[in-house]
């Protein structure tokens, strides 16, 4: 009967491990992000004009190359500005309704609440996403700790295949636990550790373990395989709703945010349209450089502000976007803790695709 390889777990490329680009997406404070950002490009800015020269000042007097330049980015600003209010007027309208909406979306909360609780029988389930997710985890930790330990007077190539499978899971869960119980991540946290767990490998890993061994299951072996696939469904189905909620809290704070920084951003260029067609360019320098290349620089940064903090919230979307697509059963990307799918060996997945045809032929 196949075996089953040891587990391959988190590498050093991996995303978790990928400390920068985890805080820059995920973890760091959107506003932080933006004014990183902006700064970025004012010395981008000022390095370049130092770099490679040019006369700033027969641009600004003997062409309309940065009034242009300003004209259009105020018009942009403006109609982003819009857009973005008419999206979040459009996910807000989802949340009106009647009243008999509005019960029967609280009733479905609590429905779904009452199986998960019936199904752990582990008391009443918490209100709090985070201890709710960590709920769900102890129930799935004693499920894949019943699992390993039913398997322990099985035979060797059995017992390894329970022992392999019950192993990774409990090691996942790990990782999960370590996120969740971290504090000052900016992302919620039930929906960064669950972006941690691709929960579709473990549930791939077990039909394919079940459909392996099945004539050598114990009904308590089976019984335990098909309540860790059940707890993880309400892990995944946990995930998508906080993910669900978590996408309206942002589009809300991005509507919010953009419209305090669009509106200086806008008197702030039209001022500076103004001054340049009257030539009232401050004359202060600051360590030599070039005052029209200083203060154009300082109006093109702000005059790009409200696109650098559309840019820092729609790059934290597009991560758990990413990160959490959702297929069912079915694993549409790489396992950011490592390994490309659940490590069970080449006979067992083989015994899993087998052709009931085929084998009555044979």
């Amino acid at each position: 009967m196949p075996s089953v390889r040891p587990p391959r777990l988190g590498s050093s490329t991996s995303i978790a491990d990928s400390r920068l680009v985890r805080a820059v997406l995920l973890e760091a404070d959107r506003l932080t992000v933006t004014a990183a950002l902006s700064a970025a490009i004012f010395s981008f800015l000022l390095v370049a004009g130092v770099l490679w020269p040019f006369e700033m000042q027969d641009l600004l007097t003997e062409t309309r190359a940065v009034q242009t330049l300003f004209n259009t980015l105020l018009s942009g600003t403006i109609l982003l500005v819009s857009i973005v209010v008419s999206i979040n007027s459009i996910v807000i309208s989802q949340e009106l309704g009647p009243l008999r909406s509005q019960y029967d979306r609280i009733d479905d909360t609590l429905a779904f609440q009452s199986e998960v609780e019936e199904f752990a029988a582990a008391g009443v389930s918490p209100a709090e996403p985070v201890e709710f997710l960590e709920f769900i985890i102890r129930s799935l930790r004693e499920d894949a700790t019943a699992l390993r330990e039913s398997a322990a007077d099985d035979p060797a190539d059995l017992r390894e295949a329970l022992e392999t499978y019950a192993d990774d899971v409990l090691d996942r869960l790990d990782v999960v636990s370590t996120t969740l119980d971290r504090s000052n991540a900016r992302i919620p946290r039930a929906l960064l550790a669950g972006l941690e767990y691709q929960y579709a490998r473990h549930i791939h890993g077990a039909r394919h373990v079940r459909a392996a061994f099945d004539d050598r299951l114990s009904g308590a072996e089976r019984d335990r395989l098909d309540d860790v696939v059940e707890t993880l469904k309400f892990f995944a189905a946990g995930r998508e709703y906080f993910k669900t909620l978590y996408f309206k809290q942002e589009l809300a704070s991005l509507s919010s945010w953009l419209l305090y920084v669009s509106l200086p951003s806008i008197v702030f260029t039209s001022y500076v349209l103004l001054a340049i067609d009257a030539g009232l360019l401050p004359t202060t320098t600051v360590f030599g450089v070039s005052r029209h290349l200083l203060y154009v620089s300082i109006a093109y940064t702000v005059a790009l502000a409200p696109f650098v903090l559309l840019t820092s919230f729609v790059l934290r979307i597009a991560a758990v976007s990413k990160r959490s697509v959702a297929a069912g059963a079915f694993a549409l990307r790489d396992d950011p803790l490592g390994g490309d799918r659940l490590p069970v060996s080449a006979e067992v997945e083989a015994a899993g695709r087998s052709d009931p045809e085929s084998d009555a032929d044979r």
